[in-house]
């Protein structure tokens, strides 16, 4: 038994030895041989750097730009009151197109008051004044019908009614009452101001209290001013006793007496 199977082992064997180079033989001839592959190329496009221009800095900023924008202070302009001039009002009153109104009854002497017209306006008027800084006459003259038609620090520049009627003194009437007092050439000054803001109101006050207070214009320093007085008074003596009773009037603390040139009492005396 162990005979048959070591002959049946080298039988086998010797086969596998007789067809292992036929095999082999098969098996390479099915592989066909490869070339050696090169190692395979990549090709990158390589852009050629644009040349870049020459960075300049900008120059250092001025002084001015590190603060920023300068802001100029405006001090505010005090704000008054509006002046007009007496030259402009004596214009725009020669200027208006209506007639004026200015009639006779009786022994006085009317004005019908037109659209607009002031105290001031009327008394710069040719056929009544010829002067805005009359108009304390005019109201000297209408106390009752002024009463309370206008109130305000600038009395004078308040637009009256129309149609209402004044009454005013005329040229001859002042001449009449300048020649009953004489040579009156001294005067109360109570104080001066460059606008007329304080000085209306004070005038509007000596008129009802019974004196008669008048208005100047006089330049100090290339300025105008403008001077309340109230006159007319032949010796200082008059004038003194005059002078307590406006000090308790008006509260001023002080006034003083003056002595004014003829000039000056023909074209305020009388009216």
């Amino acid at each position: 038994m162990k005979t048959r199977q070591l002959l049946l082992r080298e039988g086998l064997f010797m086969a596998f030895v007789v067809l292992l180079p036929f095999l082999v033989t098969q098996a390479c001839s099915r592989e066909e041989p490869s070339e050696p592959q090169s190692p395979q190329k990549i090709v990158m496009k390589i852009k050629k750097p644009k040349p870049q221009k020459e960075s300049v800095s900008p120059p250092p900023p001025r002084e001015e730009e590190k603060k920023g924008p300068s802001i100029q202070m405006v001090k505010p302009q005090e704000t008054r009151a509006p002046e007009v001039k007496i030259s402009d009002v004596s214009a725009q009153v020669a200027m208006r197109p209506d007639k004026a109104k200015a009639v006779p009854q009786g022994d006085e002497h009317i004005y019908i008051v037109q659209n607009g017209d002031s105290l001031e306006a009327i008394a710069a008027r040719p056929e009544v004044y010829g002067a805005p800084l009359k108009w304390t006459s005019l109201y000297w003259c209408n106390q009752q019908a002024l009463l309370n038609v206008i109130k305000g620090p600038e009395f004078e520049k308040g637009t009256l009614p129309t149609g209402m009627k004044l009454k005013f003194i005329t040229q001859a009437e002042a001449e009449k009452n300048r020649a009953s007092q004489g040579k009156a050439l001294w005067v109360i000054n109570l104080f001066s101001d460059k606008t007329m803001r304080r000085i209306s109101p004070l005038a509007i006050k000596l008129i009802r209290e019974g004196f008669h207070p008048y208005i100047v214009k006089t330049t100090i320093h290339n300025e105008p001013w403008y001077r309340l007085r109230v006159g007319f008074f032949k010796r200082p003596s008059e004038a003194k006793g005059v002078r307590e009773r406006i000090l308790q009037t008006t509260g001023l603390k002080q006034v003083w007496i003056a002595k004014i040139s003829e000039k000056e009492f023909t074209e305020y005396g009388g009216y």
